[in-house]
Order: C-alpha cells, then structure tokens, then sequence
C-alpha cells in the first residue's frame, strides 16, 4: 500500500510539472494572427504582445480555466483623437457575452469605446450584436503569445501615432475590487473585477523602421461610466500580470 501511494504521488508530480512546463512555454510561442483588411498600402504595423502568468484564470494555480480576458488595439492621433481599430476580440466586438442578445458590458473596455464614440444605446458605447465592429478586425481571444501585421491606411501620413492596447478580465478580484464590494458605490457590479488596464506608446511613421514598448499608464472606469484614463495604479494587483509587454514594430 505504502509502495502504491509512492507512485500515485510520483504520477501527480508529473501531472504538475507538465502542467506548469506546457504553461511557461506556452508564453514563449508567437502565433501569428493575419490581417484580413485588404484596402491597406505596402506599410505595416507589427503588434508583439507577449502574455503573463495571469493571462488566464486559474483554478488552484495551474489548472486553465475556460475565462481570457478581452482587449481592442486602436490608433489616435497626436491628440489623442481616435483614428482607428486595429484588433478586437470577438466577445467584445459583437457582443458575443453569453447572457442574451440584450447584455451590456460598459466596463470591459470602456477607454476605447467612448473613443470611438459610436452610441450604439442610449448611454452606451460598446458594440452590441445589432451593431458588431466588422469581421476583419476581430479574433478570438488568442491562447498564446501572438503578432499580429497591421497594414497602415494609405490616408494615414507620415506622423506621431499613439498605439493604444486596453486589456480587461472579468471576475479578477483582489482586495480592493472584491466580489462583495459594495454595490452602491459607484454601482459596482459582481463581476467587475479590477478594471481595465491601459497600454500606451507613441510611434513615429516616417521612412524609417521603428520600436516601440507600450507602457501601462493607466485603468478605465470600474463601472465603465465614461472614458477617462485614471493614473493611480496602487491598488491593481493580478491585472498586471495578463501581459508581459507589448511592442509595437513600423516597417515603412
């Protein structure tokens, strides 16, 4: 019996250590996801995100649950200005959240919807399934580290671009943004969670190539009520674990 409990023990080690092995590789693979916007010139954006520990929920710290988080890419101007959507995840682009056709989520990414500004409800700005962000810039949310070829619009010129990334995972609480946090403060919802984070870069666009890391500069609204940037990252925890960086490569 001693001998059989030995080898149920060894077996489990193995289980963990692949377990753990396949997730820290699984950092370091870049899929490569396609653009599919065709009325694009021969210039091109090369988005590199490489994921965290924290990219997935976890269930007893090594077991995959089945929740990703949710991001959009987007380009504004020198001021700031919305320009355009670079890459979207589907759940969030055509409001694919599983509760009915009628579900709002202004929480999950709400600095770039008021951005974009499209009131697609009264008082809302996210997509809804009556009015989803075209195919061609949507992805499931994708398993692994990833690039992604952006090519630029013939009508963008040679300028100072922010490239914007906002990230978001649902039911991610910590201390500050708990489960029984009280609802009737700011009208926080259960599955809130930490609010959005924003990754931010400035990149030039001229005739030569170009780096740049995104930087977190800051989170969305809680409760999603408007787009406004708030600095103050003292109490987000796990939430800036979900990426490890993001770089953003110009290819004139």
């Amino acid at each position: 019996m001693v001998h059989l409990k030995g080898k149920i023990f060894y077996i489990i080690l193995l289980i963990c250590f692949f377990l753990l092995s396949n997730c820290s590789s699984r950092q370091e693979k870049y899929a490569s996801i396609l653009s599919e916007n065709h009325s694009r010139s021969a210039r091109q954006l090369f988005l590199k995100i490489t994921i965290d520990k924290h990219y997935y929920r976890h269930y007893l710290r090594m077991i995959k649950r089945n929740h990703n988080p949710q991001f959009v890419i987007w380009l504004a101007d020198r001021e700031g200005k919305y320009l355009d959507t670079i890459l979207i995840t589907q759940k969030s682009g055509k409001a694919l959240w599983g509760y009915g056709e009628n579900t709002r989520s202004p929480s999950c990414l709400p600095i770039w919807s008021y951005a974009r500004n499209i009131m697609t409800a009264p008082d809302y700005f996210m997509p809804t399934s009556d009015q989803p962000v075209p195919d061609a810039i949507t992805t499931a949310t994708p398993k692994s580290s990833f690039i992604y070829p952006w090519a630029i619009p013939f009508q963008l010129t040679a300028d100072e671009y922010f490239i914007n990334l906002e990230i978001n995972m649902s039911y991610d609480y910590n201390l500050s943004f708990h489960k029984y946090l009280d609802k009737n403060h700011c009208n926080y919802h259960p599955f809130n969670g930490q609010p959005s984070l924003l990754y931010q870069g400035v990149l030039k666009t001229g005739k030569t190539e170009e780096q740049i890391t995104l930087k977190l500069i800051g989170h969305g609204h809680i409760k999603g009520l408007d787009g406004s940037i708030n600095p103050n990252l003292e109490k987000i925890t796990t939430a800036k674990k979900m990426l490890k960086s993001v770089t953003v490569r110009y290819h004139p």
